[in-house]
């Protein structure tokens, strides 16, 4: 429904998904055009941004629930490199790190052994109290220590934020290196879909 009041040059929707942000020009009627569709359940910050024509802005954003309210989701390898690899949010498609993508939670935690069942890394992160709408993230695993391990399990342990359910996740994963354990002559790309990942190079 459109309840805006007053004048505005333009607005914009950010879902909070990934998507592309997408810009509106002010439309008459009690009826708004703006659909939205979520592909996977998960807590989504929705961000609604008003601009005048110099383009100032104010800056709405409420959290959405979808579903059961939380996902994770794991890719299947990782390229890790020996030297300064980039951060996820450097670069989100470098792959440098192990990182799983998730919503919806107030704790979470990975921790990742070899093949052995040695712990080779962990990592927790929880949400600030006072500021609900700043999300949880973690760096994840940049794949040190090197060791040759065929794969790697992964641990996942949360909290949601709405309901404080339990969850817990667990699988393998590869690390694919070349022959010096440097960096990677071919490019990996994963594509997580439900709760998958695919590569190809």
């Amino acid at each position: 429904t459109n309840n805006s009041t007053g004048t505005f040059t333009y607005l914009e929707w950010d879902f909070g998904d990934g998507t592309p942000v997408e810009r509106y020009f002010p439309f008459t009627g009690t009826t708004s055009p703006v659909t939205h569709q979520y592909g996977i359940d998960g807590t989504y910050y929705v961000t609604l941004r008003l601009f005048n024509s110099v383009g100032c802005f104010e800056e709405f954003v409420k959290i959405v629930n979808v579903g059961k309210g939380y996902n994770i989701l794991v890719p299947n390898v990782f390229t890790p490199t020996t030297g300064n690899p980039q951060t996820y949010e450097d670069c989100a498609i470098c792959n440098d790190y192990f990182v799983p993508l998730f919503s919806g939670f107030k704790y979470i935690q990975l921790t990742i052994y070899d093949y052995r069942g040695n712990m080779l890394f962990t990592e927790f992160a929880e949400a600030d109290p006072t500021d609900p709408f700043i999300q949880v993230k973690i760096d994840g695993w940049d794949g040190k220590p090197i060791i040759q391990s065929p794969y790697y399990i992964y641990s996942i342990f949360g909290i949601t934020s709405t309901s404080e359910i339990e969850v817990t996740k667990s699988g393998t994963f590869i690390a694919i290196r070349n022959e010096e354990y440097g960096n990677l002559f071919i490019a990996i790309y994963f594509i997580c879909i439900s709760d998958k990942a695919f590569w190809a190079g």
